[in-house]
């Protein structure tokens, strides 16, 4: 995670010294609410815990920006067999390119936000038959928020996000054609808050 994080402030501060358009580096930390887990070995209970990560923000035309997401929580889930219950250590980092939109002139501006990429969850030791090996997943999230500027290079940013993992389940080819769904295993909505710093542009 630590280099995750470096590497979003090396990749911002680079871009920042080779385009004139601005770069958003953001640091947040909060909270995530978390579903039942559904899995092939049956539902689990996920329990609601802290998360944390950065955000680089490209803009790539007025109040448009062009962003890579990292975020992460560690929490515990619980599956429960013949009337015994084991707690688990879990964690879940998402990683994902997308967009935002912000509205506005002054110095509060608020946004909307869409990404795309991959969920992966993975515990931290194994537990009888189940394994420390990670599940990858496609994922999306959808936010909404607001940006609160102290000054010209710093600010606030605030942001509740939905985040959706999707596992593919009944896909078929044919001669009728192809069809199938999307599965989503957790409902993961996040509550964050955090420091921007904007290097670059006028």
């Amino acid at each position: 995670m630590k280099r995750i994080i470096f590497l979003i402030l090396l990749g911002g501060i680079f871009l920042s010294s080779t385009m004139a358009q601005s770069v958003e580096l953001t640091g947040f930390y909060g909270y995530m609410v978390n579903t039942d887990l559904k899995t092939y070995y049956g539902n689990f209970s996920m329990d609601d815990a802290a998360n944390y990560g950065g955000i680089l923000s490209v803009e790539v035309s007025p109040d448009v920006f062009a962003e890579f997401l990292y975020n992460r929580t560690d929490t515990d889930f619980r599956y429960t067999f013949d009337n015994s219950t084991e707690p688990m250590d879990v964690s879940t980092e998402y990683y994902q390119l997308g967009g935002l939109r912000s509205m506005g002139s002054g110095k509060v501006k608020p946004f909307a936000a869409v990404s795309l990429g991959a969920a992966r969850f993975y515990l931290k030791e194994s537990y009888g038959q189940f394994s420390e090996d990670a599940l990858w997943a496609f994922a999306t999230t959808v936010g909404l928020g607001a940006k609160v500027f102290l000054n010209d290079k710093l600010g606030i940013r605030v942001q509740a996000r939905m985040d959706l993992p999707m596992r593919a389940e009944g896909f078929y080819i044919g001669t009728g054609g192809t069809g199938g769904t999307f599965v989503v295993p957790v409902w993961q909505f996040d509550f964050t808050g955090g420091l921007f710093l904007r290097l670059g542009g006028s």
